[in-house]
């Protein structure tokens, strides 16, 4: 078992690729992933470019949730038509589960709703995401809170992360941090 905490700062952003969207230091410095007003996007998507070969992993996340309504993490990544992804709403209150293969979005199940914090529910939202085998795991404060077992999962791929809002003005998630734990035989 190795954990790293991926590198999301200011000096690290060329270890990341993002396809469209924001993902860079923001006004106050902080890592921010979103959507773009000026590209007129809708969403963001960016994967670190060195998981290409990872295959059974946990992702780990905190962010501090801004406007834009869902984030997700990616798993599995071989490229933007092919992965797996665990997409979070409102604060971590919804998790669902998403596998695309040959760039369609297949949804595979959702939770009911989840508790969230009372006081600040947007500070510090922890989220993670485990791929093992053909399995898939949603968390959310460190808790499985949906899985599945799926067929025609890549056996390896890379991480990221996915935005989406219906309005490109919508402020964007800032990231805390980002871990990787992988299994063994990696």
């Amino acid at each position: 078992v190795q954990t790293c905490a991926l590198p999301i700062s200011p000096d690290s952003l060329s270890r990341w690729y993002t396809y469209f969207g924001t993902f860079g230091p923001g006004k106050t410095g902080e890592i921010e992933a979103g959507p773009s007003e000026a590209a007129k996007t809708t969403g963001s998507m960016s994967i670190f470019r060195g998981g290409r070969n990872w295959s059974d992993y946990h992702v780990d996340t905190t962010i501090n949730w801004g406007q834009v309504s869902v984030f997700s993490l990616l798993g599995r990544f071989v490229d933007d038509g092919n992965f797996v992804s665990c997409a979070f709403s409102r604060y971590g209150e919804t998790a669902q589960l998403y596998q695309v293969i040959k760039g369609e979005s297949n949804f595979i199940s959702q939770t009911p709703p989840l508790p969230v914090k009372d006081f600040e529910p947007w500070v510090g939202v922890k989220m993670g995401m485990e791929v093992q085998g053909n399995r898939v795991g949603c968390f959310v404060n460190g808790e499985e809170v949906l899985h599945a077992t799926l067929a025609d999962v890549s056996k390896n791929g890379s991480v990221g992360f996915e935005t989406w809002d219906p309005n490109p003005a919508a402020a964007p998630h800032v990231i805390q941090s980002f871990s990787v734990t992988q299994r063994s035989g990696e």
